[in-house]
């Protein structure tokens, strides 16, 4: 088919030209006829590439506002996993501020506890301290320890009687732990 198509064309050339040798004129048409499907070609592939141009400036046109609209979308997922990543910052850091107050809370309670047995601890500090190292009056201190030895003016007493008077005095009893504090008695 190709081989006829070229057959054709030929056929045609020879019915333009003439038979047998080309003359001048003929040139001139030929040259004439390829100046003309030069123009024509050239006009085309202005026009193509004009409209080609038109149809990649649409399409870019088209691509941007594809790329904005998605740059917007992008731009509201990232605002909204901040926002949810704050809140569950937010959760976390408000039950973080719950379990220190319960602690704290159980350290107010301990300074509490603490400062009423400083408060009790000073005054027992208060009441030593008038004595501390001391005797009472009528009393004999020996190695830290405080005696009294009832007068021979009030009798001889029982163990027990004379054990309720030991505790009425705030005392008890002598146990002697040593040989020091024997001969002391």
């Amino acid at each position: 088919q190709a081989y006829k198509r070229a057959n054709d064309f030929r056929h045609r050339l020879y019915k333009i030209f003439g038979q047998g040798g080309y003359s001048f004129t003929n040139y001139k048409v030929l040259n004439l006829c390829l100046g003309l499907l030069n123009v024509v070609l050239l006009i085309s592939a202005v026009a193509l590439g004009a409209n080609c141009a038109k149809i990649k400036k649409d399409s870019l046109q088209i691509y941007h506002s594809a790329a904005l609209q998605l740059f917007s979308k992008l731009n509201d997922l990232c605002s909204n996993q901040s926002t949810v990543i704050e809140a569950e910052n937010y959760t976390q850091v408000k039950e973080q501020v719950h379990q220190l107050q319960l602690i704290n809370d159980g350290y107010q309670r301990q300074l509490k506890a603490l400062r009423a047995e400083n408060t009790n601890l000073q005054a027992n500090v208060s009441a030593l301290g008038s004595t501390c190292g001391k005797c009472p009056s009528d009393w004999i201190h020996f190695n830290s320890s405080c005696y009294y030895f009832s007068s021979a003016i009030s009798g001889m007493k029982t163990w027990a009687s004379s054990r309720a008077d030991c505790i009425g005095r705030g005392s008890d009893l002598v146990v002697i732990d040593n040989q020091q504090e024997q001969i002391f008695v």
